[in-house]
């Protein structure tokens, strides 16, 4: 027989019997040193005992039979709880504390000491078991006392699996003092400790229970923290500071998983920190997250901190990237005079990877005279540079061949005035329009895509693009003999096969990289900066090998963002337009608190001005003057500079009244200020 007792302890927080102390896990929330036995209750069975060797009570030690080595003053002690020979003996039993007020703490931790002087007399069946929950949840295993599996008569060690058999730190008649962390907060704690020691001589002692924390700093959080996907390869934060306009610190991961900062800590931007890597700290309201894996969830978490490194609760977001499409686009639509069994529609794959559709999800969609809608999900997979051909395969492959069709589609039966339209990620109803031949729920008859008797051939074009656009077609009147479905025509393909073009700033400049999967006949690459060309570079003629190609813009102004497009140039000198990317140079990327730059006196200046300079260490330092549009007007230095102070002396003597942007480079650090030319 063996009887159990469950003590589940009642506190109040900052109950006026609990003394205020301090742990080493943090500030203390709750403690029970048992010198009084006003701060708990027992709720099922009761305290007492019936001599030195069967008792359930609090006591200073005098009054029992074991004797326990580190006791301070009273403590809990059980032995033989099942005697039954005191009033309210019962099992189970119960001792809770409740209602422990945690709101806003963080970090929270629990210690108690334990000891037991039946080192030769723990069975099987006995056990001790600390538990706790948040907010009346279910309860959770904290901590736990059993034997190491014998039957009988052996000794408590902790049970650290929690699977019933002790196998940790064994206890003895000395307390012993044993810790554990609690993962979850929330607004309120319970805690209870079970107990079955059975007759026999079992016993078990607890005393200086102790529930920790991080205390809540005051600081308030900050406010409307949202992330917003805007690229494949961009997430937007934005926030609004708390009313004491305090710093923010923001954190990301890709698991959500993050932990607390430490009050009185500092964190810099790309370290480690809370679970994931810190990618902002400062005084600012928005972030621009770039250089991400497309379609991926990437999870944040913001932080206000004052001047005293104090940090508030958090506040957190997420948001996941817009996935690739791939560059799917319609490239032939025909209807041929002489056969109208002939009509067919094109696709090319101007990606630089397979697109495998069975994995992306693409509709076809046919709408006949602006009205009624026909769509096919595509099937198969498409090679880079491949084409895959839309139609009736019985009618298609009897006019130009067996094979030809890639897609049987009965509905590819428009004779010139009909629409047609690629779909991403569903059809008509419920996907995202990506390409058009046509404009939806528009008669094509006398609109300049009607094709009737012709076929229509797209020329220069990488992507596909859902407004329809004239001069990226021709259309002449065709039979069977002049179309090609399933082959480009030679003057249709395109110079290069795109795999990437990527734009990112780093220390202070924008560099931009891309590769080609193969290039036919390709002269050159011109890269344009908002409209003005930056540069040209060679190309590769004709490869089928991969390529890869890089740029640096030094010449970009922080706090601006700049549009850069890719245009590839045929030995025939054509131009084709790649896909534009968009870069923010960032203000605070790359500084270097340990220069520093004054603002310029005076300024508003005639005819000269003077920037002074104070440099921690020996320096490379470049300055250049910007007009308001971010055109150069002139490099004003550019060699090294000893540690110290110096005066940087701008002449505007042959420049013209107006608002000019001062560009200042020392080693990795950016600093640029509005200066004014007043004649």
């Amino acid at each position: 027989m063996y009887e159990e007792v469950c003590y589940t302890f009642f506190y109040q927080h900052r109950h006026p019997d609990i003394r205020p102390e301090r742990s080493g896990e943090g500030d203390t929330i709750i403690s029970e040193d048992f010198s009084t036995g006003d701060n708990y209750t027992v709720t099922l069975g009761g305290e007492g005992s019936d001599g030195t060797s069967d008792y359930f009570m609090r006591t200073d030690g005098t009054d029992i039979g074991p004797s326990y080595t580190g006791a301070d003053g009273y403590f809990f002690a059980g032995q033989d709880i099942d005697d039954g020979g005191w009033t309210g003996s019962a099992s189970p039993s119960e001792l809770t504390w409740s209602s422990i007020d945690i709101s806003g703490y963080t970090s929270l931790s629990f210690s108690g000491d334990f000891a037991s002087a039946a080192i030769d007399k723990i069975d099987a069946i006995d056990y001790v078991h600390v538990q706790y929950r948040i907010d009346s949840g279910s309860w959770t295993n904290l901590l736990w006392f059993k034997n190491d599996g014998t039957t009988h008569n052996t000794y408590f060690l902790e049970d650290t699996d929690f699977d019933g058999t002790g196998d940790g730190t064994q206890l003895s008649s000395t307390f012993a003092t044993f810790s554990k962390s609690i993962a979850e907060t929330g607004s309120t704690l319970d805690i209870r400790i079970t107990v079955a020691v059975e007759s026999g001589g079992e016993d078990i002692a607890f005393d200086n229970f102790v529930v920790a924390g991080t205390a809540p700093t005051g600081v308030d959080n900050p406010s409307d923290f949202t992330a917003t996907a805007t690229e494949t390869d961009q997430i937007d934060l934005s926030w609004t500071l708390n009313g004491s306009s305090d710093d923010v610190m923001v954190v990301y991961d890709e698991d959500g998983s993050f932990t607390n900062p430490t009050n009185g800590d500092s964190y810099s931007v790309s370290s480690s920190a809370c679970g994931g890597t810190v990618i902002y700290n400062g005084s600012g309201t928005l972030y621009n997250h770039s250089s991400l894996s497309a379609n991926t969830t990437y999870y944040y978490k913001a932080w206000s901190v004052d001047a005293s490194d104090n940090y508030s609760a958090g506040v957190t977001a997420d948001a996941t990237t817009e996935p690739i499409i791939p560059a799917l686009m319609i490239s032939e639509v025909a209807d041929p005079r002489d056969d109208y069994s002939g009509r067919f529609v094109e696709l090319y794959n101007a990606s630089g990877s397979e697109i495998d559709f069975s994995s992306q999800t693409w509709y076809f969609d046919r709408q006949a005279n602006g009205g009624n809608h026909s769509s096919i999900q595509l099937t198969g997979t498409l090679t880079t540079g491949g084409t895959y051909v839309i139609g009736n395969a019985s009618n298609i492959d009897a006019v130009y061949g067996a094979g030809t069709t890639d897609l049987d589609f009965g509905s590819v039966t428009g004779n010139g005035d009909d629409g047609y339209f690629l779909f991403y990620d569903g059809d008509e109803t419920t996907g995202t329009l990506y390409d058009a031949y046509g404009v939806i729920d528009i008669d094509g008859t006398g609109e300049d895509w009607e094709y009737e008797d012709s076929r229509a051939v797209r020329y220069g074009v990488t992507e596909g693009n859902p407004t329809w656009t004239a001069s990226e077609w021709t259309i002449e009147l065709a039979d069977v003999a002049d179309c090609t479905p399933g082959e480009l025509d030679s003057d249709q393909a395109l110079p290069i096969s795109l795999a990437a073009f990527d734009a990112a700033y780093v220390n202070g400049a924008v560099k931009l990289s891309w590769q080609t999967a193969s290039e036919t006949e390709n002269l050159a690459f011109r890269i344009y900066r908002d409209g003005e060309m930056l540069a040209e570079l060679d190309g590769a003629g004709t490869t089928t090998e991969p390529q890869n190609y890089s740029y640096t813009d030094q010449y970009v102004i922080p706090g601006r963002t700049y549009t850069y497009v890719l245009v590839d140039v045929d030995l025939q000198g054509k131009e084709t337009k790649h896909p534009e990317v968009e870069v923010k140079v960032e203000a605070e990327d790359g500084v270097d608190i340990g220069h520093t730059i004054g603002n310029a006196y005076p300024n508003p200046f005639n005819p000269q001005t003077i920037v002074p300079l104070n440099l921690a260490t020996d320096a490379d330092v470049q300055a250049a003057l910007y007009d308001i549009s971010g055109r150069m007007i002139r490099k004003l230095y550019n060699a090294p500079l000893s540690a110290g102070s110096h005066d940087l002396k701008i002449d505007g003597s042959d420049l013209s009244t107006g608002i000019y942007l001062l560009q200042v480079r020392m080693n990795d650090a950016v600093h640029v200020q509005k200066i004014a030319l007043m004649k």
